[in-house]
């Protein structure tokens, strides 16, 4: 009789932990697929922002070289 009650909470208690061992297994599976979402969404990103600022650079120059040549028609500017 003893020895069935040993083993119904043996039993009982590696269900148990069985249970808990998929939870933990489900976490990290979790975790791990965030991990690798926000890894692949940095790298997409950053390629984005390096096409932005190229834009923004761009952009810049041409507006610069317009500054250049409204200047350059006005002539020189008098301070005083």
């Amino acid at each position: 009789m003893q020895l069935q009650n040993i083993q119904q909470q043996t039993a009982e208690h590696v269900e148990v932990y069985y249970e808990r061992l998929l939870k933990l297994t489900n976490c990290l599976q979790v975790r791990a697929t965030n991990i690798f979402l926000t890894i692949v969404f940095k790298a997409s990103l950053l390629l984005y922002l390096r096409l932005v600022i190229v834009h923004m650079r761009i952009n810049t120059l041409i507006e610069h070289k317009e500054i250049v040549v409204v200047c350059e028609e006005r002539g020189p500017i008098n301070m005083s």
